[in-house]
């Protein structure tokens, strides 16, 4: 598959501009040293435990399966709470440093991104991108989860910010259950960034949710949008 140039490039940003997997451990790391005092534990038993639980089909319920077993149901939703109110630690990852360094500044681009909205921008503030990309879109802010990828609504207004039609941008993403279908339905191009370190990496498309085409670098993408001229 293809996909045309573009005049603006939209990003994804979870496993896509820094490993989502150090984000979860920050926060898990957060969580344990608090559930350490609760339970007992020690910090380093429990981390243990959750990172074994999101290596699991039940990540998604990770305090909730951790918590079952120590009896303590309660402690979920300060759990959950700390997890998503924690100070990430993570990092741009170098591809995506060098990305954002490298883009001539004319080249309209931004962030589009699903989550709690508190998690997002938290993950945003650590990475620095305010400094860096001039649109970003949190689709929490835009109504909830109903606002999230499948929905085209971030897409969608993120392009309006840039001052583009959505035919113009090509979106680039990692999580093959929603990112693409989300494109097709704003009427973008859409491009697959696939990388040893992510979550999704083994995960294929539903046909109706394929990319464009697919990537293995992000230094790929210059390629597939038109730059401004410099100078």
């Amino acid at each position: 598959m293809t996909v045309a140039r573009s005049a603006a490039l939209l990003l994804d940003l979870d496993d896509t501009l820094f490993v989502e997997r150090d984000y979860v451990r920050s926060g898990y790391s957060s969580v344990s040293s608090w559930l350490g005092e609760q339970l007992g534990v020690p910090p380093r038993v429990l981390m243990a435990s959750l990172t074994e639980i999101f290596d699991s089909p039940t990540r998604g319920r990770a305090f909730d399966t951790l918590l079952a077993e120590y009896g303590r149901k309660d402690l979920v939703d300060e759990s959950v709470r700390r997890y998503r109110h924690h100070k990430p630690d993570i990092e741009l990852t170098p591809e995506a440093e060098e990305l954002l360094a490298t883009l001539p500044s004319g080249l309209p681009r931004g962030i589009v991104t699903d989550g709690p909205t508190v998690m997002q921008a938290g993950k945003v503030e650590a990475l620095g991108l305010h400094q860096r990309v001039p649109v970003i879109v949190l689709t929490d802010r835009l109504g909830g989860r109903d606002a999230w990828k499948p929905s085209p609504v971030g897409l969608l207004d993120a392009a309006r910010r840039l001052g583009v039609v959505a035919d113009q941008c090509v979106y680039v993403g990692d999580n093959p259950h929603k990112d693409f279908h989300a494109a097709r339905a704003a009427g973008m191009a859409s491009i697959r960034y696939r990388a040893g370190f992510q979550v999704h990496r083994d995960c294929e498309a539903e046909s109706s949710y394929q990319p464009d085409t697919e990537i293995t670098s992000l230094l790929d993408l210059p390629a597939w949008v038109d730059l401004p001229p410099t100078g």
